[in-house]
């Protein structure tokens, strides 16, 4: 712990001076002097404390400042009580949004991890930070890793003396693919399925973190993994949704899973039930451990201090589109995420719910200005902050998701009430309300032509600037998981279902 530097005229005060000094003119005059130079020197320290990086924050302050993004991997919107899920399954994140601002139209960048997460720590598009991939086939091995001249928001951090730390697992957050940059401790445990390091550990290493630097300012990016396939909730969570069942999805394999895929296999009503209900209860026992992390930061006295951030890199697809798992669609069950920010003390929110469309890429933003930093050039997002303090109603912004992990390559872009996918193989499109039909289930393409047109030629202009603007980096650096050195990466995705 630092301390203030010691008082310069401590020697007088103390009375070591002549004892007449003060019953004397020359008495109170010297005291004057003393108070003068205590004065000097405070104002000293706290013009030193406001001219450093980072808004002048030193370490081991009684005033540091905290930020948590908890990366809630796989998690669908509907599965929270505050976006009006049927099951209760989340009620310490449904809190957190009470003291907070819930969005209720966020839309992730990217339908799969790697492009999303790396999205949101750059603030950019994947086609910008280049952390991208698709399996195309038994033998696709490659995968990219993001750009160096784009910036990651933790490098930027850690320049403004921020103790950055990142506690993730499994696939495609292996630092190999470049997720690591700029924190300076990036603690990965490779998940295999059962293997993962659950939310109870994950969180254990959270609430370490802040033991240890509770008096810095710090940014810690905790990745939850639990809701992922395999759905195998653990101890008393394991039967709480299951109602009895025992047929032969009761502990779901990879080539069950890649059989389903592969062929279009839609389960019966029981086999559909069963697998969200295990899928809701790891949510429910991700939801307790972060319960735990917020209890633990409240006994440390640094809740009331700490910037929350808890959002999803996207969903999960339950045969709402004929379909199962993530990484193949640009619906809203994958791409309309759970986005919800807890301020400091010191803000109080205009609003607990914002309605406007937001996006993954304004977090980064968010933090900075909420922090006091200057945003950097690199950032596509905008700051949130105005949204949740400021009275005007918010407008929807546009947003675009890209990149499919699986199958056709697809891209999205939003525009008013409408959403425009794209299939980059036929050319061929797709047109919604999501205002009227939120579930996607009208293709309004051939009722309203126009509109069509306008909402692709948009998204052309759109994916044109953004290419031109790529065309002028360096291409991103491959990662060859064939490769010796990779093989733990290519055995994560295997064991995971990725490699089919």
């Amino acid at each position: 712990m630092s301390t203030d530097p010691p008082d310069p005229g401590a020697a007088e005060a103390s009375g070591k001076g002549s004892s007449e000094a003060g019953s004397s003119r020359g008495g109170v005059a010297g005291k004057i002097v003393v108070l003068v130079l205590v004065l000097l020197v405070v104002g000293w320290v706290i013009t030193r404390r406001n001219t450093q990086p980072g808004g002048g924050q030193f370490p081991d302050r009684d005033d540091a400042q905290h930020v948590v993004v908890i990366l809630v991997d796989t998690t669908r919107r509907d599965s929270f009580g505050c976006y009006g899920a049927q099951r209760p399954v989340t009620p310490r994140m449904d809190q957190i949004a009470a003291e907070g601002t819930r969005f209720d139209q966020a839309i992730a960048q990217s339908c799969w991890t790697l492009p999303a997460v790396t999205s949101v720590l750059t603030s950019t598009y994947a086609t910008i930070h280049g952390a991208a991939g698709k399996f195309t086939g038994r033998d696709t091995t490659t995968f990219y890793r993001s750009r160096e001249q784009v910036p990651h928001g933790a490098e930027v951090l850690t320049e403004h003396q921020f103790k950055t730390h990142a506690i993730v697992n499994a696939g495609f957050l292996d630092p190999t693919l470049g997720l690591e940059r700029g924190f300076v401790r990036y603690d990965f445990n490779p998940g295999y399925n059962q293997q993962i390091r659950r939310a109870d550990a994950s969180v254990d290493a959270a609430v370490r973190f802040f033991e240890n630097n509770q008096r810095k300012n710090t940014f810690l990016f905790l990745h939850l993994f639990d809701p992922h396939l395999n759905y195998d909730p653990p101890g008393e969570f394991e039967e709480m949704f299951a109602e009895g069942y025992k047929g032969p999805f009761r502990t779901l394999t990879v080539p069950q899973i890649t059989k389903m895929i592969g062929e279009r296999l839609i389960p019966d009503a029981p086999e559909r039930k069963y697998l969200r209900g295990e899928y809701d209860a790891e949510i429910l026992f991700m939801d307790r451990q972060i319960g735990r992390l917020v209890d633990s930061l409240r006994a440390l006295g640094l809740y009331e201090r700490t910037m929350m951030v808890i959002i999803a890199d996207h969903g999960e697809e339950f045969w709402d589109h004929d379909g199962f798992e993530h990484g193949h669609t640009m619906y809203q069950e994958l791409i309309r995420v759970p986005l919800i920010i807890k301020l400091p003390a010191r803000y109080r929110p205009a609003r607990s719910v914002v309605s406007a469309r937001v996006r993954q890429i304004d977090i980064l933003p968010t933090i900075f200005d909420v922090l006091g930093l200057e945003v950097p050039e690199s950032f596509e997002g905008q700051s949130l902050l105005p949204l949740m303090t400021e009275p005007a109603e918010p407008t929807d912004r546009p947003a675009y998701s890209e990149g499919t992990l699986y199958g056709v390559d697809k891209v999205a872009y939003y525009q008013d009430q409408y959403k425009y996918i794209l299939n980059l193989a036929s050319g061929s499109g797709e047109l919604y309300d999501i205002e009227s039909d939120p579930l996607e289930t009208n293709d309004l393409l051939a009722a309203l032509p126009q509109v069509g047109e306008r909402m692709r030629s948009a998204l052309s202009v759109f994916r044109g600037a953004l290419q031109a603007r790529a065309d002028r980096l360096a291409p991103p650096t491959a990662i060859d998981m064939k490769a010796e050195q990779n093989k733990q990466l290519e055995d994560q995705l295997k064991a995971l279902g990725y490699l089919r």
